[in-house]
């Protein structure tokens, strides 16, 4: 059952970038988990789907090509700014492997 759980709600993130041509908070906040969970199995889940969309919500926030990042990271919401967290630390520490 976690394991259908777990495959429908990627799929539901493919969809709704399908739908919308672009990743919502929301689904960064989903992939968020679904990256956590796939830890907790011990990586034996699929994580890069997941991840990639948090990579890709990362780049849609423009931070990387803003003239002074800082500044366009205060100006995003408290959760914007908790998942921009989130992935870089995940991506620093590779905790996501």
């Amino acid at each position: 059952m976690t394991n259908y759980l777990r495959n429908e709600a990627i799929l539901q993130l493919e969809n709704n970038k399908n739908a919308h041509g672009r990743c919502t908070d929301s689904d960064a906040i989903a992939a968020y988990h679904l990256v956590n969970f796939s830890q907790m199995s011990g990586g034996a889940c699929d994580w890069e789907k997941p991840f990639q969309t948090l990579v890709n919500w990362l780049i849609q926030t423009n931070l990387h090509n803003a003239e002074n990042p800082w500044i366009a990271f205060m100006n995003l919401n408290s959760t914007q700014q908790y998942f921009v967290k989130a992935t870089l630390v995940c991506l620093v520490r590779n905790d996501c492997i």
